[in-house]
């Protein structure tokens, strides 16, 4: 069995604290995948840039998107940290990207347990208030 180091470790640890079996998230070569209620977080480390990415589908736009829809969209991106919405062709997607050399036991803690959060809180509200359609 390969000994785990860095970012890898700090992942699989972090995910330990929160309640999830890093054995079951880590579904390829520094990818992992993991669930909150009906959001799905993927987090992807790349090891030759340093970068570490993290996403969710929260769901898709409907088909005619309401102006109040765009506000609620935008001004989200108003609140502190580093937790960003934005568009991927119409899916809604709840991301942020941190660079290994400042991935602390801590920051991973703080980025890995606010994405699930926000995921799970933003795909329902998406879902109830403005007619947006649940990611399959």
């Amino acid at each position: 069995m390969k000994k785990i180091a860095g970012v890898e470790s700090i992942i699989n640890n972090i995910l330990t604290e929160l309640g999830y079996s890093s054995q079951d998230c880590y579904v390829a070569s520094n990818l992992w995948e993991l669930r909150r209620g009906s959001a799905q977080i993927s987090i992807a480390y790349d090891m030759e840039s340093g970068f570490i990415f993290a996403d969710a589908a929260l769901c898709s736009l409907p088909k005619d998107p309401t102006n109040d829809l765009l506000i609620f969209l935008l001004s989200q991106n108003n609140e502190p940290g580093k937790i960003r919405l934005s568009l991927k062709g119409d899916v809604i997607m709840l991301s942020w990207t941190a660079y290994d050399k400042y991935f602390s036991q801590e920051a991973a803690r703080t980025y890995i347990e606010e994405h699930l959060l926000e995921a799970d809180r933003l795909d329902n509200i998406l879902v109830a208030k403005y007619g947006c359609i649940w990611s399959k």
